[in-house]
């Protein structure tokens, strides 16, 4: 099922949410919070069941790839989400952000 349109952007929370979609199953989430640090930008592949990459940019042009394991990069997701709460609150986040988003997580494995 797709998310967005392709080539579609949606943008929430005064624009430090945006969503862009790179294909029918693929899309990009960036997340822009307080701080020097830029934004996140975060690949999910599979129509948000595979968390593929992220990398962190900054207004100077700069761009770092972060080299974790799934896993990891699905704790920084939510990790990146809970400062967006932080900064706009837990009811903003609730009313203004679509529940898809806020429920995505990383799928559970059946390998060990």
């Amino acid at each position: 099922m797709a998310i967005l349109s392709t080539d579609q952007e949606l943008s929430f929370l005064e624009n430090n949410v945006r969503v862009r979609s790179k294909s029918d199953s693929e899309f990009i989430i960036s997340i822009i919070v307080t701080g020097p640090l830029g934004a996140y930008q975060f690949h999910f592949a599979e129509s948000g069941k595979r968390l593929a990459s992220c990398f962190r940019t900054n207004a100077y042009g700069g761009r770092f790839q972060f080299k974790e394991s799934e896993p990891e990069l699905w704790r920084r997701f939510k990790y990146q989400l809970s400062l967006v709460e932080r900064d706009f609150g837990r009811s903003a986040v609730s009313e203004r952000l679509p529940n898809w988003l806020k429920n995505l997580k990383q799928p559970i494995s059946n390998t060990q």
